[in-house]
């Protein structure tokens, strides 16, 4: 994301939700919802950060920029 190719960013996001995740994991969700969030698409951003949140809670944004935990639960 830092060189702001976020089509890129798209296909590896929606490659990473096509694959088999455990249960609880909330992070490919969370990619594409930061995905989103950096090209400043906050109404997708929210909803697939919600759905990180939902899915691993709080535990899935650890070591993620502090930003994405505190927009999602605005």
């Amino acid at each position: 994301l830092s060189t702001r190719n976020y089509g890129e960013a798209h296909k590896w996001a929606d490659l990473h939700l096509s694959l088999k995740h455990l249960p609880g994991d909330g992070a490919p969700y969370l990619l594409k919802g930061s995905v989103f969030y950096e090209e400043g698409n906050m109404e997708e951003a929210r909803t697939w950060l919600r759905e990180a949140f939902d899915t691993s809670g709080k535990r899935g944004f650890q070591g993620e920029d502090a930003k994405y935990l505190k927009f999602v639960l605005q």
